[in-house]
């Protein structure tokens, strides 16, 4: 196997941070803390089927996620493994979502027991209605996409919608 470190290189030569560095291959996972000069091996474990992930993602807590403040301890967390085991990860086992849409649609549903979000999410919940039917509108947009005037514009009917509503979407997941 072999991995290509080229942007790895440049990132460590330009910065004097500590970089967290998780690498899987499936039985396997090595956890580590990298820096200009420096490299620590915190922890290698072995395990085998579903409580490999698990234990990966408990310790990857436990070594990365500072427990008083709740936020990362390190500039940046990555990421390396056999395609292999990404692969196994992606596939849709439908017990866990990564994309906004697909999460919003869980709780939705009420199909959620856990989700995590980044508190720093700049996206925005809007509950719009059509000035003309009167039909409720929801939209999550970003900071670029609320400058862009058409997104509270009912191309259809050619009318305004009036915001109702407006909250952060952190606020309404929490």
């Amino acid at each position: 196997m072999r991995f290509h470190t080229e942007a790895l290189n440049k990132c460590l030569e330009l910065d004097d941070d500590e970089f967290g560095f998780i690498m899987m291959d499936g039985n396997k996972t090595l956890f580590s803390m990298l820096c200009v000069n420096s490299r620590e091996v915190l922890h290698i474990f072995c395990e085998n089927g579903y409580n490999y992930v698990r234990k990966t993602d408990e310790l990857a807590t436990i070594f990365f996620i500072d427990p008083a403040l709740g936020q990362p301890n390190v500039s940046r967390l990555i990421l390396a493994g056999s395609g292999k085991y990404f692969e196994k990860m992606r596939e849709d086992t439908g017990k866990c979502v990564f994309d906004m849409n697909d999460t919003l649609k869980a709780l939705e549903m009420g199909a959620t027991e856990i989700v995590i979000v980044w508190e720093d999410l700049d996206i925005t919940r809007y509950v719009l209605k059509k000035n003309i039917t009167g039909k409720v509108v929801i939209k999550y947009l970003s900071k670029k996409q609320e400058a862009d005037m058409s997104n509270f514009h009912n191309l259809a009917s050619s009318a305004d919608m009036y915001v109702q509503e407006k909250m952060l979407l952190v606020g309404v997941v929490c």
